[in-house]
């Protein structure tokens, strides 16, 4: 049997303990990778459902069509505002964290119900052609994004100082605003779907596209 001196013996021990330190290492890098998963998700959970709790719901209509759309806690305060057009769902999570975000930077924020109550798609198929409708009929598109900008200005929104943020569909409306010159200081398309026929503008410094 061979001895080991003490030279080998030290390196030996060095390299048993280094091992040692990174497979602790690895199982400590996985947690903390798995932990921070986990309070992600749970932090989109709390965000999500503190969105929906923190806005409050405002009732409107176009003629007999109910619409329900949902505004910051600061309504009524007379400060620049934000109209929020949705996607293809309707009101969601992406709106209303825009609201609140909006919210913190000062703004009254409203998020508008563009199809009214009743209407508001259950998947992608029936989004697809309630979206694909107001996408033809854009004069309509137009009309309901009037009614919302109406009931922004009500919520205490100031009147020369409102903007229009799109998401997706909600893009193509903000694209809509341009084209009927609504009075508004600007309009942000996230996401875009050009609409139908094709948009001339004729203010092209008030639009912002991504």
């Amino acid at each position: 049997m061979k001895r080991l001196n003490r030279s080998d013996a030290h390196e030996g021990l060095t390299n048993l303990l280094l091992r040692t330190l990174v497979s602790l290492q690895s199982i400590y890098i996985k947690k903390y990778f798995y932990m921070k998963k986990l309070l992600l998700m749970a932090a989109i959970l709390i965000s999500g459902l503190s969105a929906e709790a923190q806005l409050k719901a405002v009732r409107y209509t176009d003629g007999a069509q109910a619409l329900k759309g949902e505004v910051t806690a600061n309504a009524g305060k007379k400060l620049p505002g934000v109209l929020i057009l949705p996607a293809w769902k309707g009101i969601d999570e992406e709106a209303r964290t825009a609201a609140l975000e909006l919210q913190r930077q000062g703004y009254i924020a409203f998020i508008a119900d563009i199809y009214g109550e009743g209407n508001i798609p259950v998947d992608n198929t029936a989004a697809s052609a309630i979206a694909g409708k107001y996408k033809q009929d854009y004069a309509a598109y137009q009309h309901r994004i009037s009614l919302a900008l109406d009931q922004l200005k009500k919520e205490g929104a100031l009147p020369e100082k409102i903007a229009v943020i799109g998401f997706c569909f909600g893009g193509s409306g903000s694209l809509e605003v341009a084209r009927a010159g609504f009075p508004v200081a600007g309009v942000v398309s996230i996401h875009v779907v050009w609409p139908k026929p094709q948009i001339v503008l004729t203010e092209p410094s008030i639009l912002k596209y991504w």
